[in-house]
């Protein structure tokens, strides 16, 4: 019987879906293994968040809570806590390596695209966008248009 290394490696962190928080055996205090905060029982990382933004007293403390609830997302798969403020769409979970599109969550495919996600329909793509980031792999087709109109045009006298 052979292992897939995938599916072996999503097996071994399984458990912390399930069994998130773990004790520290010297100071006693239990810890949530899917966001690295103490432990939060009956609260989801994401609602220990927003709970932490309503009690925290400092400045500082609110802009870092703030930074994480708007940059950080469950891995579909481990549901470890991963905080990003920029690339593409496709994420790789650095604990289970689950590939995931950052957009809808979903296994990553030929629907979403590094940019712009085709499962969200309902959220229009401005055309600056589009511009800015061509998917890899792909010719900017709009900029060499540009280009070439551009350089046809200065000249001709």
């Amino acid at each position: 019987m052979e292992i897939v290394p995938e599916y072996w490696k999503s097996l071994q962190f399984a458990h912390i879906a399930y069994f998130p928080d773990v004790t520290c055996t010297t100071c006693d205090r239990a810890t949530c293994l899917r966001c690295g905060a103490f432990s939060h029982p009956g609260m989801t990382c994401r609602e220990n968040l927003q709970f932490n933004l309503s009690i925290s007293e400092t400045s500082d403390e609110l802009d870092t809570i703030k930074w994480k609830f708007e940059n950080s997302r469950c891995c579909p798969s481990c549901s470890i806590m991963i905080h990003r403020d920029e690339g593409c769409n496709k994420v790789d979970c650095s604990l289970c390596g689950y590939r995931f599109c950052w957009a809808c969550l979903s296994a990553w495919s030929e629907k979403c695209g590094f940019y712009q996600c085709g499962y969200q329909q309902d959220q229009p793509a401005s055309d600056v966008a589009q511009e800015a980031k061509a998917e890899l792999g792909v010719p900017d087709v709009l900029t060499i248009e540009r280009r070439y109109s551009t350089s046809t045009t200065s000249s001709n006298p």
